[in-house]
């Protein structure tokens, strides 16, 4: 499994890019910004970290010499699923949850196929 760890760096250079678009910069909340500011740099870098992660899942296999492409693991939970505590576009976009995906819902089966597989 590769982990991508995405630097402050990275967010950086796409806050100063906004910050030459706004003619603003996006400061932290420990820089006097508020707490909408400091979400949106945290938002960042989650989606930073899928970007790449995709990117290596598409192009790992290329470097290779192989046609296919590989799946992305993300590593949402279920509870914060459940709450919808998640950003947009990060760990939750993945192609694969494997500890993220809501359970299954539970009542009247009205499905025999699915009603057979319980």
């Amino acid at each position: 499994m590769l982990r991508v760890a995405i630097s402050d760096a990275a967010c950086h250079v796409v806050a100063s890019r906004l910050a030459g678009f706004s003619k603003q910069w996006l400061p932290a909340q420990a820089d006097g910004g508020s707490l909408a500011e400091n979400l949106a740099l945290q938002n960042i870098q989650a989606r930073l970290r899928m970007v790449i992660a995709f990117l290596l899942a598409q192009l790992t296999p290329w470097t290779r010499g192989r046609a296919e492409y590989l799946l992305v693991l993300g590593s949402a939970n279920v509870d914060e699923t459940l709450r919808g505590y998640l950003t947009k576009y990060d760990c939750s976009s993945a192609d694969v949850n494997p500890i993220g995906a809501p359970p299954p819902p539970v009542g009247p089966c009205r499905n025999a196929d699915i009603c057979a597989s319980r």
